[in-house]
């Protein structure tokens, strides 16, 4: 059991884009996970969906009853974390990629197991175990992967949940008495690892050890929602709309206006593209762009738009 303790004018453009209904989902999406050989649509209840390519979506499943809070794809297999608030418990687990997922166990189990000495673990998983507290910003680093837990520090293990190294969260910033340090998302940029806290402050950790090498604060107007990476270039989504550019982790920030907050976005050639609360922007030049959208776009992928209500649209842009 775990224990808690300089703005760019915006260009509107008519509303446009092909809707498809055909593939809808039968739960609401909350993210993909994104790999390079296979995705994984995670619903807001926990829910699971291989595809390798939409719309070919696989079997959609629960393999766990619980909310899945973080999720990453490796080679051969995704590792996720599940977490119950309610009933303070959260675990850790691998799924394999190339055979089928299933339904797990109902929720009155892991009540029973609270009351109990049993454990159990997310359908057909390669490797599963409990957590102490919640776990925050799990990502993939070279071939294993790296996460924090609240309260208790940030780890490296390999795909076999084997522990590479551990350290203590970094405290950066402010910290009221009895708090405890976000971590908002952590990515690995060749040899080191940016970490991104929910107080607006940056972690640099060596990746071999993880120990300090710099910190940074970030002057932004808002509090961080999410970050999105590519290469050494950032877009950062503040909590009540506006984006953030960081075109290298020791640069100034650029802020940029939006219509509502962005939940996914990617980098293309022509700069950043992104899909959000009932619009899908575009920065391109400096300049931000953006189209309506009667949904809440929650993913992108191939300029295909997942939203909120398990439904593919064109991007539209």
């Amino acid at each position: 059991m775990y224990h808690l303790e300089g703005i760019l004018p915006q260009v509107q453009t008519q509303f446009s884009m092909t809707r498809f209904v055909v593939n809808a989902l039968t739960f609401t999406p909350l993210r993909i996970d994104y790999g390079e050989s296979c995705n994984v649509i995670v619903g807001t209840l926990g829910e699971l969906c291989k595809f390798k390519q939409e719309p070919n979506l696989e079997q959609q499943v629960r393999p766990f009853p619980a909310q899945v809070t973080s999720g990453v794809v490796l080679e051969d297999r995704w590792i996720g974390t599940w977490v119950d608030h309610e009933l303070k418990y959260a675990r850790m687990a691998a799924l394999p990629l190339d055979t089928e997922w299933s339904d797990g166990i109902g929720r009155e189990h892991i009540r029973i197991s609270e009351q109990g000495t049993n454990q159990y673990d997310p359908a057909g998983a390669i490797w599963s175990q409990s957590l102490d507290s919640e776990p925050m910003a799990l990502t993939k680093v070279d071939y294993g992967f790296c996460f924090a837990i609240l309260g208790r520090g940030i780890y490296y293990m390999d795909g076999d949940a084997n522990e590479i190294w551990r350290v203590s969260i970094p405290v950066i910033g402010k910290l009221t008495k009895g708090s405890y340090l976000e971590i908002n998302s952590i990515f690995q940029s060749g040899e080191e690892l940016h970490v991104f806290y929910g107080n607006n402050s940056i972690a640099i950790l060596d990746k071999k050890n993880g120990s300090l090498l710099r910190n940074s604060n970030l002057r932004l107007p808002n509090q961080i929602e999410s970050v999105f990476q590519h290469e050494s270039r950032y877009l950062i989504s503040m909590a009540t709309g506006g984006i953030a550019i960081l075109e290298d982790i020791e640069q100034e920030i650029t802020i940029h206006k939006t219509p509502g907050p962005v939940i996914d976005a990617h980098y293309c050639e022509s700069g950043w593209m992104w899909t959000g609360w009932r619009h899908d922007g575009k920065l391109c030049n400096g300049r931000v762009e953006t189209v309506p959208r009667r949904d809440i776009g929650v993913a992108i992928i191939e300029e295909r738009v997942l939203s909120n209500d398990g439904v593919w649209s064109d991007f539209g842009l």
